[in-house]
């Protein structure tokens, strides 16, 4: 049993949709790409996520990461190609990753745009470079490949933030 049995979902999504929303729209056809689904993330998470409780960041970020994987799996099949440049839902769901200890230290209401900025920033070098093996991740197979690296490196830029929080 593979991990699309937890997308049961996949098959009957909207194919076209699917393909189109990987890319976040219009804005996976704009230059750097994954800069754009990081930005949009990182406005998410100021304007939509910043004060919810954080049972409620949990589980969003959760299923951002889960709806994510199954997405973008679409989006590489209708696009014909491992995690394209145009596909950047990846860098939209790893971006409340990116704030998590922040947001839990208490430190994000200090400086908050300060907290935002730091964190795209840290979250383009560590997407962009792949440090720390996190590189090797993105041959797993299919939209998981695709959106674990970004999660890992999220994973890795809350853990930076939290020691400077």
């Amino acid at each position: 049993m593979g991990w699309r049995a937890f997308y049961p979902w996949l098959e009957a999504a909207p194919q076209k949709f699917c393909a189109n929303l990987s890319t976040l729209f219009f804005l996976g056809r704009l230059p750097a790409p994954g800069t754009w689904g990081s930005a949009a993330g990182s406005l998410f998470v100021a304007l939509c996520m910043a004060k919810t409780p954080l049972w409620a960041y949990i589980l969003i970020s959760i299923l951002l990461v889960y709806l994510a994987i199954g997405v973008c799996d679409v989006g590489e099949k209708y696009f014909k190609a491992k995690d394209p440049g145009k596909i950047n839902l990846d860098e939209f769901a790893a971006m409340p990753i990116c704030y998590f200890g922040v947001y839990y230290s208490g430190a994000w209401a200090e400086r908050f745009w300060w907290w935002i900025l730091g964190g795209f920033l840290l979250f383009r070098f560590f997407d962009i470079v792949k440090p720390l093996g996190i590189r090797r991740v993105q041959v797993l197979d299919g939209g998981l490949g695709c959106v674990l690296d970004d999660v890992i490196a999220g994973i890795v830029v809350a853990i930076i933030l939290t020691l400077a929080a």
